[in-house]
């Protein structure tokens, strides 16, 4: 049933404004008091990319040397990384107070690509320059806003990358309707794809959603101006926009019926309730029914050799079948290469072997793109899989040199450290786990020196947690899908030692593999068969509003950081997704070859006490002290039946998980839309940590956004 009783479409053009420019003008549209309009939706937006990467107002900063400061003002325009480069340059030894000679480089293509600028300087009478930033400038050339960056040694490095595309979102404002809090009527985001003074096209696939509260039913003249994210407004330089507007009256069917629905419990509440055993009522169920097929490798070859890292191996799904990602899985063998007088050992309670994991469309739509996803695995999954999935997983020869396993699977063993019996489970660091039989095993290995150990690995696409793969979703795409995995280097999956009842003794680094070292790599794919099923979707998607579908969508980031007082700050806006849903938080602290994923925080030797902020506000009214059990007991109602069945295990695979809602909701999980609203604005979280001592750690956090997924007879498109 449509949402919609009665609309009218505009077409507004800036040119044939009646006041104002074409970025910031009044124009009238025409509607009755009877209409009663209620609700107002852009449609479409052709918006010119006509306005500057330095913009006027915004073009300036502050060069201070010793007592002297002088304005540096960048001339508005578009720039190049070069010519930005060559402008700044000149313009610093034009303004220098005291005559210092400033030289701007960027890396060569024999150096590392870091996307930032280093600034030199010379003829300088020991003083060390200071550029000052406010809320202009400091994007584009790298910096953070209200900063002053002052040289070291003469050497200045920009704090970020450069960002010449600083302008990610444009905001269209319009008093003709508000949101609550601001009177935003769409953001639109832009991109790279779109050059210098081409269009950005845009299009509403979700009316519903984007709709916004009609401001007055009567007033004909409206204002509507653009602005970046920072609310300062955006200059067209005279090129016009064109959007599509939509005034409607919303049907309010959907209220009544929900008045009805509790009317009908209501009095369903006065009736007398039939037990199960007396009611005899045929219930239809749709169920699916799956068959597997097997995918090899895009390249023709199902092995590829893993020593140091960054080969990859990619999967192709064609279009027009029906699939299940989370009922599939990824198999292969993997040999850990024999070493002189070293047993083979590899981690077991994650997913070490891969550095990347990426799906995406041949058209370049990402649906997921996870780096560093051996350490978002060694975080995330003994907090998302279940103890039951744990003991449910298997080795079907432990400590043997030929092994069949799915990773984090329950040991079946007792607790054990040097000297006790081989099959007795060890942590990477020889200490003892604390939970017999049931607690994951944490090392996978052979049982003689100089000898391979081959593993038939098993990773269940369900097990790619808070990913598409993971997502038990019948799906039906007009495109075909690639699944791309970077396999990381040897070192971070396994290691030797020269004795199997201590993985701590003797260890060293493997040897390198002197052939292929990954074979029979295969994807079993879920191919729906259920024809009701499929022709449901193929119909969805044929249909003028498509077939969507939630799906997660991670951001990672990485942090090193030393000192006994550390933090890390995130920004989380629109661009991510709909909304935020949760941010994993962990340090690693890698001191050995057996500990090279290592996230160890027993008895606080690492961090000693944290706490977090959203927007500036305390998300915990006091520090939370691991040693006094804080942060376990806030994340037990989330860890309760998972396989992190303890403190001490918590502890020693230590990670912090923000959860923005309440994360007991798990009905159907995969619908779920819980957590912050992106579209009310940027979100910005800190992690702020106190160590004892000082140490240097790796600070990893995985971003957990939902998208909405939509596919239609036109292609996909990611909301």
């Amino acid at each position: 049933m449509s949402l919609i009783t009665h609309k009218k479409i505009y077409y507004i053009n800036s040119h044939n404004r009646t006041n104002g420019t074409n970025s910031h003008f009044t124009t009238n549209i025409v509607f009755y008091p009877q209409d009663k309009f209620d609700r107002v939706v852009l449609l479409q937006a052709t918006i010119p990319k006509s306005f500057y990467t330095v913009r006027r107002n915004l073009n300036t900063f502050t060069l201070t040397e010793g007592l002297q400061s002088s304005t540096i003002t960048i001339p508005i325009g578009n720039y190049s990384r070069k010519s930005l480069q060559d402008t700044l340059q000149t313009l610093l030894n034009q303004s220098s107070p005291n005559n210092i000679i400033y030289s701007i480089n960027w890396p060569n293509s024999k150096q590392p690509n870091t996307g930032k600028y280093t600034f030199t300087c010379s003829n300088v009478n020991n003083i060390q320059p200071i550029f000052t930033f406010t809320d202009k400038l400091f994007r584009q050339l790298g910096f953070n806003e209200n900063t002053s960056n002052q040289f070291n040694n003469y050497i200045l490095e920009s704090t970020n990358v450069i960002n010449l595309q600083s302008d990610s979102v444009i905001y269209i404002h319009s008093d003709i309707c508000t949101n609550g809090v601001d009177d935003v009527l769409q953001e639109i985001y832009t991109s790279a794809g779109n050059p210098d003074f081409s269009n950005i096209h845009w299009e509403n696939y979700d009316v519903e959603s984007y709709s916004k509260q009609l401001v007055s039913g009567t007033n004909t003249t409206f204002t509507i101006y653009l602005a970046d994210q920072d609310g300062n407004e955006i200059n067209l330089n005279g090129v016009n926009m064109n959007l599509t507007l939509m005034l409607y009256k919303h049907n309010d069917i959907s209220q009544l019926t929900r008045g009805y629905i509790n009317y009908r419990l209501e009095k369903d509440n006065e009736t007398i309730i039939v037990s199960k055993e007396l009611d005899y009522r045929p219930l239809l169920v749709s169920e699916p029914e799956y068959e597997f097929t097997r995918l090899y490798p895009q390249s023709g070859t199902t092995s590829t050799t893993v020593a140091n890292g960054g080969n990859e191996t990619i999967f192709e799904i064609p279009p027009t079948k029906a699939f299940n990602f989370a009922k599939s899985w990824f198999q292969f063998q993997f040999i850990l290469p024999s070493t002189a007088a070293l047993i083979g050992f590899a981690y077991a309670d994650f997913t070490p072997f891969f550095r990347q994991i990426q799906v995406y469309t041949k058209g370049g739509l990402n649906l997921m793109d996870h780096s560093n996803y051996n350490l978002h695995s060694k975080m995330v999954t003994k907090i998302k899989k279940s103890i039951v999935e744990t003991m449910n997983s298997y080795n079907t020869a432990q400590y043997t040199s030929l092994q069949s396993y799915t990773p984090c699977y329950s040991s079946n063993n007792l607790p054990g450290v040097n000297g006790a019996a081989p099959t007795f489970n060890k942590r990477y660091d020889n200490t003892s786990p604390d939970k017999a039989y049931t607690e994951p095993a944490y090392l996978i290995s052979g049982s003689t020196a100089a000898n391979p150990v081959i593993l038939n690995v098993t990773i269940p696409f369900s097990e790619l947690y808070e990913s598409i793969l993971s997502v038990d979703k019948d799906i039906m795409l007009n495109e075909t899908l690639q699944v791309r995995f970077v396999w990381d280097s040897l070192s971070n999956i396994g290691f030797g030692a020269t004795a199997i009842t201590n993985p701590t003794g003797g260890a060293a680094a493997l040897a390198l593999p002197v052939s292929n070292n990954v074979n029979n790599m295969e994807i079993h794919l879920a191919i729906e068969k259920n024809i009701d099923v499929v022709n449901n979707l193929q119909q969805k998607i044929s249909s003028s509003e498509g077939f969507s579908l939630m799906i997660p969508y991670c951001f990672y980031n990485q942090t090193l950081l030393t000192g006994t007082n550390q933090s890390v700050t995130l920004r989380i806006n629109r661009q991510n997704g709909m909304t935020l849903e949760r941010i994993y938080h962990s340090l690693f602290a890698p001191s050995a070859v057996y500990t090279a994923i290592y996230n160890n925080n027993q008895a606080s030797t690492g961090l000693d006490h944290f706490y977090t902020n959203l927007n500036n506000n305390r998300l915990t009214q006091y520090d939370l002290y691991p040693s006094q059990l804080d942060d376990y007991k806030i994340l037990r109602p989330i860890l309760l039946n998972s396989t992190v069945q303890t403190p001490n295990i918590h502890y020693y695979n230590w990670c912090w998980v923000e959860e923005f809602g309440d994360g007991s909701f798990d009905y159907n999980p995969d619908n779920v839309v819980s957590g912050i609203d992106l579209n009310l604005g940027e979100q910005k979280w800190d992690f702020v940590a106190f160590l004892n001592p000082a140490s240097n750690l790796t600070h990893q956090s995985t971003i957990v956004c939902k998208r909405k997924l939509v596919i239609t007879g036109n292609g996909l498109v990611l909301i």
